[in-house]
């Protein structure tokens, strides 16, 4: 896969971390803090995301998931 952009892997741990600290209950200023850090780290990795600067040299019809070497549903098999 492509080298995807940093912010997924910091959102990806930073919501680690918010359910490794929702187990404790007197964590709560905690709690509320990553909270609402994590709605604005989600727009962040979408808007990242979308950015990226990657042109798959497959099309739909011929490649079904980038990641895969599974070609499409053929006409004749429908």
């Amino acid at each position: 896969m492509q080298n995807i952009p940093r912010s997924v892997h910091l959102t990806t741990a930073v919501f680690l971390f918010f359910l490794f600290v929702c187990g404790f209950d007197e964590a709560t200023d905690i709690i509320l803090f990553l909270f609402t850090l994590l709605n604005f780290m989600v727009v962040w990795m979408v808007y990242s995301v979308l950015r990226f600067e990657y042109v798959s040299p497959f099309t739909f019809q011929k490649r079904f998931y980038e990641d895969a070497d599974n070609k499409g549903i053929k006409e004749e098999d429908m």
